[in-house]
């Protein structure tokens, strides 16, 4: 009975903190989109320059919310030494993941992207509220994107940069 209570316990605090990674990341994303839109849409980048500015300045706030709010880990290690494991590993999940996924979607294999287009012109969002094809493509790719760093991310995160120390 002691054991499936701890069980539990364990189970309620990795949903709460799952959960808390969530938060974090729809905020993240917010600030990652908009960032990637307006570099995109004011300088002519291709989308895959465009979403390293984006995701840098994401990757700041990620940091430090990650740290504080999903996994209390501001007490565990030193600033520096999170800093040093965090950046590195979600460097290579927002821009090297993330940049593959874009690339590939908008150079290699267009399918989905094309299929996204016909779809979105065909249930009138393309011309709506300013939302043009490019809107929709860059958008598009971006979420498909951001879903495979994010398994990633909270892995690494997780078991290697706020991980807890298990007492014995």
């Amino acid at each position: 009975m002691k054991e499936q209570k701890q069980v539990a316990k364990t189970a309620k605090r990795e949903v709460a903190q799952v959960g808390r990674f969530g938060i974090v990341g729809i905020i993240n994303t917010l600030i990652d989109f908009i960032i990637l839109n307006m570099i995109s849409r004011a300088t002519g980048w291709s989308d895959e320059i465009a979403n390293i500015p984006a995701v840098m300045v994401a990757m700041t706030f990620s940091f430090f919310a990650n740290r504080h709010f999903v996994f209390n880990a501001g007490e565990k290690k030193d600033i520096g030494r999170q800093a040093l494991e965090f950046f590195p590993i979600t460097a290579f999940g927002l821009i090297v993941i993330q940049g593959a996924v874009i690339y590939f979607f908008e150079n290699i294999w267009r399918y989905p992207v094309e299929l996204g287009l016909a779809f979105a012109d065909w249930a009138n969002i393309i011309g709506t509220a300013g939302i043009d094809a490019q809107f929709v493509e860059t958008n598009g790719v971006k979420i498909v994107a951001t879903a495979a760093s994010l398994v990633w991310n909270y892995l690494m995160y997780k078991k290697v940069v706020f991980k807890t120390e298990v007492s014995k």
